[in-house]
């Protein structure tokens, strides 16, 4: 049996209780100032009026928000456009449809690789919150679409084509159709 002095078991008790300390606060700490998701749900304030409050969605293609949503699903129909690896597989659809409840923050809903002309179709309806919808071209910026708006926009261009929605709070659906 080894005799430790009493100086040095204070010691080990203190780094000991100092371990556990640090072993639980910088999780604590980790998830404060680096959260794993880049965005909390976003409070509609501006009642019944749909426009987006705290973001433009002309931005959203460099600065895509992520999203959070309680409860969402999507279907999807059609074949995809897909020519080379830079469009998303999951959205590269003919017809997609996404319902949510308490979206906030962006998502990309459509992708698609145009060889010419092509034809977006875009309807949303919205229960509650703030929604918009917008298409890119090759990373810009082309138009956007409000809350409960159905528009047909074609495109005789070639490029990537990006449909992004935005929302604070909202609760409804979108469609978007192409059609070449």
């Amino acid at each position: 049996m080894e005799i430790v002095p009493v100086k040095n078991r204070k010691t080990q008790t203190k780094i000991q209780t100092l371990t556990l300390i640090l072993v639980i606060a910088i999780p604590f700490i980790v998830f404060k100032f680096f959260p794993a998701t880049s965005i909390e749900q976003i409070e509609d304030t501006n009642g019944s009026d749909t426009t987006i409050v705290t973001f433009n969605i002309k931005d959203s293609f460099l600065n895509n928000k992520g999203d959070i949503v309680n409860s969402d699903s999507v279907s999807t129909e059609g074949s995809s456009s897909k020519k080379n690896m830079d469009i998303i597989e999951e959205v590269d659809f003919d017809t997609v449809k996404y319902s949510f409840v308490k979206f906030s923050g962006t998502k990309i809903i459509q992708q698609t690789e145009a060889s010419g002309k092509m034809e977006f179709s875009i309807s949303s309806q919205i229960i509650e919150g703030n929604f918009q919808a917008a298409i890119f071209k090759d990373g810009k910026f082309v138009k956007s679409f409000n809350a409960g708006e159905k528009v047909t926009i074609t495109f005789d261009d070639v490029g990537i084509y990006t449909i992004i929605i935005g929302g604070e709070s909202a609760s409804g659906s979108v469609t978007a159709q192409r059609q070449s």
